[in-house]
């Protein structure tokens, strides 16, 4: 059965509303996603910056205290204090730290990425107890694995700004499933009505069988 000509319109406005809400729901997704996935390029540039800046304190400050106690002999954590008093190094030392402990979040509900966060956070205490506590040797040692696991805590974040987040994987997964059933159910409709109306366009002019014996009979030589 072919069918009528009036079904075309009101499949074609669904149709094309269902496409067009999807696209436009992707677009909105992928927009917003870009500007997070900018703040967190610079979220992560900062950290860096910040886990350099504190490191490179702390190994200018040892290489001072160490000069410093073997021109004066005094031991190392009589120079140590005397460093501290008035030390723009310091200061920029522990403006660092604060920043880079307001940056990690020590929450994360993902169990490893609270387990990263939490021995990142714990090397960044651990290094600065042990620059405090004038144990150099601890300090270079705890720097060495800081760096290490500041390594992997930028490349998670890095990965997680390009791949967006799980929110953001996920509608785009739904938008691209919807966009596609979508067009693939308006594909298998038209070639359906398609079909039907070749099948009807060949019964309207091909012959019945009663046509097929009026021309045979008109086709018998006359006898009489």
């Amino acid at each position: 059965m072919a069918f009528p000509e009036s079904i075309f319109v009101p499949i074609g406005v669904v149709s094309a509303a269902l496409i067009a809400g999807a696209i436009a729901y992707a677009s909105f997704i992928s927009t917003k996603e870009s500007k997070v996935s900018e703040f967190r390029q610079n979220w992560i540039d900062g950290l860096r910056e910040e886990i350099s800046l504190y490191v490179s304190c702390i190994n200018s400050l040892i290489e001072h205290i160490t000069r410093e106690s073997l021109k004066t002999d005094k031991p190392t954590s009589s120079s140590l204090l005397c460093k501290l008093d008035d030390s723009e190094l310091y200061t920029t030392l522990l403006k660092a730290k604060t920043s880079i402990l307001l940056r990690i979040n020590d929450k994360e509900k993902e169990k490893e990425n609270f387990k990263r966060n939490k021995k990142f956070l714990n090397l960044i205490t651990l290094t600065h107890k042990n620059f405090e506590d004038g144990n150099f040797e601890d300090t270079r040692k705890a720097i060495d694995s800081l760096i290490s696991i500041s390594r992997v805590l930028l490349k998670h974040e890095w990965n997680r700004a390009r791949d967006g987040e799980k929110k953001y994987q996920n509608a785009k997964a739904t938008s691209q499933w919807s966009i596609g059933t979508a067009g693939a159910f308006l594909m298998a409709l038209l070639m359906t009505i398609a079909y039907e109306s070749f099948i009807a366009a060949e019964n309207i002019h091909a012959p019945t069988l009663l046509q097929h014996k009026l021309i045979q009979t008109s086709n018998l030589p006359n006898t009489f």
